[in-house]
């Protein structure tokens, strides 16, 4: 039972990860008609998003290794 807890949450996890990325992506053809921006600005935005998570990751994996990953994952952070 435990086994499928942690497969239901890390799923739920994955797919809301999945769908930001996907509700940045929809939304650029918006962002640039909106602003008036070029290609180069338009991929900024997903490069932001990919350099954050990743920062994120290390900060968070650093922590799950001193604190306890089920506490971490409570936090908030996948």
């Amino acid at each position: 039972m435990e086994e499928l807890t942690v497969l239901i949450v890390v799923g739920l996890g994955t797919f809301f990860h999945i769908q930001s990325i996907g509700s940045i992506n929809v939304s650029l053809s918006a962002i640039q008609k909106d602003f008036g921006t070029g290609l180069a600005a338009l991929q900024w935005i997903g490069l932001m998003e990919a350099i954050m998570l990743s920062g994120l990751s290390l900060c968070f994996g650093r922590a799950g290794d001193l604190i306890g990953r089920k506490r971490v994952f409570k936090i908030g952070f996948p």
